[in-house]
């Protein structure tokens, strides 16, 4: 892996949001869709951007990531509702990541955010954008790691930025579409015929 890939992991993981949702039989308040975002990560002066589309159903119990390079697809990360699968294509190659019965991308509420981060003025509200013709609520939340931006619509997030505190990288991931109440293939959360099973 890439000394830049490796910066831009390790600060996701640092920033990612948690947002509790066990024992929810809904995650998003809509039940199928499919979204398409671009993903930009710039460390210094050097900016990879990728297309990211994810598809989901049952209100986002079960979800699929997938990550292109250029047109083509390089991996897909799905939850199938009880467990979670990551294929590499390239390899033709299944592998188990664990259980995951909630979906696998992040629900973001602000009511779940604590109050004392709310008073102390780690999170903010600001004011709503639109992302890919969605009116969305923006949130802002900050600690000694960096700034988080986020917008969501209907708890679906469909804008994000991360910022570290040292201002070293840069990461947007932001929907170009939105496709709701769409039907979306059984396939997209099953192991394909072929594909080596690695547990």
């Amino acid at each position: 892996m890439k000394r830049h890939d490796v910066v831009l992991l390790a600060f996701a993981l640092a920033c990612a949001v948690p947002v509790a949702v066990t024992g929810q039989s809904k995650k998003y308040d809509i039940e199928k869709g499919i979204i398409t975002y671009e993903n930009s990560n710039t460390l210094e002066k050097f900016t990879k951007t990728y297309k990211v589309i994810v598809s989901f159903a049952d209100y986002g119990m079960r979800e699929c990531r997938e990550t292109y390079a250029g047109e083509s697809l390089k991996e897909s990360l799905f939850s199938d509702g009880a467990s979670l699968w990551l294929l590499i294509h390239a390899k033709k190659t299944a592998h188990w990541q664990g259980d995951a019965r909630e979906g696998l991308e992040a629900r973001f509420d602000w009511n779940d955010v604590p109050q004392k981060d709310k008073l102390a003025g780690k999170a903010k509200q600001l004011p709503e954008m639109t992302v890919a013709g969605k009116n969305c609520a923006v949130y802002q939340l900050s600690d000694e790691s960096g700034t988080t931006t986020i917008a969501t619509w209907d708890h679906i997030v469909l804008f994000k930025r991360e910022t570290p505190e040292c201002g070293c990288t840069d990461n947007v991931l932001k929907a170009v579409k939105v496709e709701e109440n769409v039907a979306v293939s059984p396939e997209k959360f099953q192991v394909p015929a072929g594909y080596t099973l690695i547990q």
